[in-house]
């Protein structure tokens, strides 16, 4: 155990990168996303079905690069199983399917790209209740396996009282309101190549205005900070007991970041609303060399020669920007892709960092969060919390190569300093 006798000022982090040092990726933990690997995302929908009452739709995605593939004769191939489990508050399984999926590829980038991926949905009738939603994956070719867990409550769609469905946010390839369920490709992280984000929703009961079968469906986008960003308003009409509803809101104005959507509806006259909120981000493409630019170089400091910093700095406008895409281009793994994985892995740690180890400073600007930027998660992580004789402290081991860091929060603040660094 450490003592308080020994602990001194921090020391300072010097650590080389090399592009391959951020594959595999760490995600953030704001979607549902695996632990283990191969890493994976999965969203959870509810909805009313006629003839089938309650359904969830489970929206899975795993990357090409998360997978493992073999050689074959038909050029590369990657086998997996998927299992989507819903267990009652008692532990016993109420509903439970696997599936055995293959994906093959002729060429090699393919299967280390992260702009290619397998994407499905399973749809399930459940009852209105409360339920740990269990999805796991098993690569079949390395015997990996990774797993979500998520506890999810259903409502009762079918009462008399009006309710709203889950909102499924993503990009949509039609605007009719009868095909927007299916034709919204679920996801929560949106860039430059996205400039429309969907929200698809549906409304149950008959409306309770004064003779008017329609709902007033209005919306607020929010940063996370809690400023309003965008608002807007339409008309939706009842079709039955289902008013659906499909928002198109450009994101050409969001930056980089978090920011989440407040849904609301009331019948005309009624004054009675109901509302929902979702969650989503703006990716890397996003950032803004402008109003982010200080912030933005604090984090380029870690990765960067000083030379690279003086240009950023020293040009301006259109220039300033093209020097920047070339700095991460000299850095990106797979130039043959169209995503640079480098850049998106660097940004994605730091997001991480800023929510898991903000104290009394930004998270990205703290020893741990350093690095993890630089490193990504630990494979294993001893922690001790502070007790009478001993500060609370972390212990961080990387296996390939071997590195160890510990780290200690000297006043109890959650403030951790780098104690000490071995191996690398």
């Amino acid at each position: 155990m450490l003592s308080v006798n020994k602990i001194v000022s921090a020391i300072a982090l010097t650590l080389l990168v090399s592009p391959s040092a951020f594959l595999p990726p760490a995600y953030t933990q704001e979607e549902y996303v695996s632990v283990g690997h191969p890493l994976f995302s999965a969203d959870v929908f509810s909805f009313w079905q006629k003839g089938s009452g309650n359904v969830v739709e489970v929206s899975y995605e795993v990357e090409n690069r998360e997978l493992k593939f073999v050689k074959s004769e038909a050029g590369f191939e990657a086998a997996f199983d998927i299992s989507v489990v819903f267990y009652d508050t008692k532990g016993r399984q109420v509903k439970g399917q696997i599936w055995r999926r293959k994906v093959v590829s002729d060429k090699y980038s393919e299967t280390v790209s992260s702009e290619l991926s397998f994407s499905e949905v399973f749809t399930f009738s459940i009852p209105a209740g409360k339920y740990v939603l269990v999805v796991k994956t098993k690569n079949l070719n390395s015997g990996q396996t990774a797993e979500v867990r998520a506890d999810i409550s259903m409502q009762d769609y079918g009462s008399s009282s009006p309710t709203m469905s889950d909102l499924k946010l993503g990009t949509c390839s039609s605007e009719d309101r009868s095909e927007a369920r299916r034709s919204v490709k679920s996801g929560r992280r949106f860039g430059e190549a996205e400039s429309i984000l969907c929200i698809y929703g549906e409304l149950y009961g008959t409306p309770p205005g004064r003779g008017d079968s329609s709902f007033t469906v209005a919306y607020a986008v929010y940063d996370d900070e809690g400023n309003e960003k965008d608002s807007g308003r339409t008309l939706a009409r009842a079709e039955g007991r289902v008013t659906p509803f499909l928002l198109r809101i450009s994101t050409s104005k969001y930056l980089f970041g978090e920011y989440y959507v407040r849904v609301s509806a009331e019948g005309r006259g009624s004054g009675k609303r109901i509302r929902k909120e979702a969650r989503f981000e703006m990716d890397e493409s996003k950032v803004s060399l402008d109003e982010d630019f200080e912030d933005i170089l604090d984090l380029l400091r870690y990765i960067s020669s000083n030379e690279e910093i003086s240009k950023l700095e020293e040009l301006k406008g259109q220039e300033r920007k093209e020097y920047w895409m070339q700095f991460w281009r000299r850095r990106d793994p797979y130039p043959e892709t169209a995503r640079n994985e480098f850049m998106v892995e660097f940004f994605k740690r730091a997001r991480y960092a800023d929510k898991k180890f903000g104290s009394v400073e930004r998270g990205s600007k703290t020893d741990r969060g350093r690095v993890y930027i630089m490193l990504g998660e630990p494979h294993q992580i001893e922690a001790q919390p502070m007790s009478m004789n001993s500060p609370a402290y972390e212990i961080w081991y990387y296996f390939a190569p071997s590195r160890k860091f510990v780290f200690v929060d000297r006043l109890g603040f959650g403030n951790y300093e780098l104690l000490s660094q071995a191996g690398g």
